[in-house]
């Protein structure tokens, strides 16, 4: 067995060592805050969405937009949930029927993908929306006839 050392019987090296080791870990944990609140921060209010180049891609998702806002303005005073989204599909037709097209010609825009998602988003969001209100808007609706003949 070997015996005591240096180290062992010396209070300044120890507490050097010590001061050494929590340095490292203060220094590992700062960093790892910084970068979490950067992360955050970035994610939250970085996020800069540059417009598109003109041309097909955006005209396109323009006519595709006005063509989500028709049918939104259309399905939204529908009796019930089925007839809603009836109307709303039947209202996306014709510019919706290009849909394909317009994707593949906005995969080749830089930020056209972005676009095109946040379009089919919309939409989605729009069907969602017209879910909840008709569910809610039909008894409504429903008594108000019984009083408007």
């Amino acid at each position: 067995m070997s015996g005591p050392t240096a180290t062992d019987s010396n209070p300044r090296v120890r507490l050097r060592g010590k001061r050494f080791a929590l340095a490292i870990y203060g220094t590992l944990a700062s960093a790892f805050v910084l970068s979490s609140t950067w992360q955050l921060v970035f994610g939250i209010f970085g996020v800069v969405a540059t417009p598109l180049a003109p041309g097909r891609c955006s005209d396109d998702l323009r006519l595709l937009r006005s063509a989500l806002d028709r049918a939104l303005a259309t399905a939204v005073t529908a009796p019930d949930t089925a007839t809603a989204l009836d109307r709303y599909q039947r209202a996306l037709a014709p510019d919706w029927d290009t849909e394909k097209t317009v994707a593949d010609r906005c995969a080749l825009e830089p930020r056209g993908t972005d676009a095109y998602v946040l379009l089919l988003r919309l939409r989605l969001a729009q069907e969602a929306q017209l879910r909840r209100e008709a569910a809610a808007m039909a008894p409504l609706r429903r008594d108000l006839g019984a009083y408007l003949p």
